[in-house]
């Protein structure tokens, strides 16, 4: 009994070590993206990520595009609740990009990336 104690209790030290390595790195695919906040300009003065690039989501092709980014580069999309980063993602995919994700809202996309919010 005490071995299986002793061996359930460092597999959950294990487990719980791989969920906090997990959170404190962007996921792989993430690494290299492009993050694009999707939001207005409004919203990008009030909180932002810094490494994220303001363009608005209507005209997330034509400025996408004027990038000349590989169209199988990482593209990661946040909005303020996800609807917009969605709509931008499809318009994305439509135009070629295959490797586009939604990361959802601002705080979302800040847990996902380990990226601080600044003003």
């Amino acid at each position: 009994m005490f071995k299986q104690c002793v061996y359930m209790g460092f597999l959950l030290l294990f487990v719980s070590t791989l969920c906090l390595a997990q959170q404190q790195q962007p996921k792989t695919e993430l690494l290299d993206a492009f993050i694009i906040d999707v939001r207005t300009q409004a919203e990008w003065q009030e909180g932002h990520l810094v490494q994220a690039r303001l363009i608005p989501w209507q005209e997330i092709v034509e400025e996408v595009a004027s990038l000349k980014l590989d169209k199988n580069q990482p593209i990661a999309l946040f909005c303020r609740s996800g609807n917009r980063a969605s709509k931008a993602m499809a318009l994305l995919n439509e135009a070629g990009y295959s490797k586009v994700r939604n990361l959802g809202s601002l705080e979302q996309a800040a847990e996902v990336l380990n990226q601080d919010i600044v003003k």
